[in-house]
């Protein structure tokens, strides 16, 4: 039995490698899994903590090979949560990912580190 589940909502908090890299995040849709590799279909995310209004989108959807023991950080968010729909709103203090509607999930642990 894999951990996660087709057709979940996933948000993967991308482990940065240097100091110097934005945080990136992952917003999608599981399509296939097994005990090692989750494939998702979704929406990636960035924040750059050094220019204001530094978050953004990118436009087009990607497909997600994410391994498990990489060491990225793995939300499973509700089940109704539409992922084309979902921003991240961010301020000098807060970061939240929200769909507008139900979800409002803070981040700002994942603004400024270290």
């Amino acid at each position: 039995m894999a951990i996660i589940d087709t057709n979940e909502r996933i948000l993967v908090v991308e482990r940065r490698l240097f100091r110097e890299d934005t945080t990136r995040f992952f917003v999608g849709v599981v399509e296939a899994c097994d005990e090692l590799v989750v494939r998702a279909r979704g929406y990636v995310y960035f924040v750059d903590p050094y220019q204001v209004g530094g978050v953004g989108r990118r436009v087009d959807q990607r497909v997600r090979l994410i391994s498990l023991a990489s060491g990225g950080v793995i939300y499973v968010l509700p089940p109704e949560v539409d992922v084309s729909s979902v921003q991240l709103k961010c301020s000098p203090k807060s970061l939240v990912l929200t769909d507008n509607k139900s979800l409002s999930m803070d981040l700002s642990e994942w603004l400024y580190r270290g």
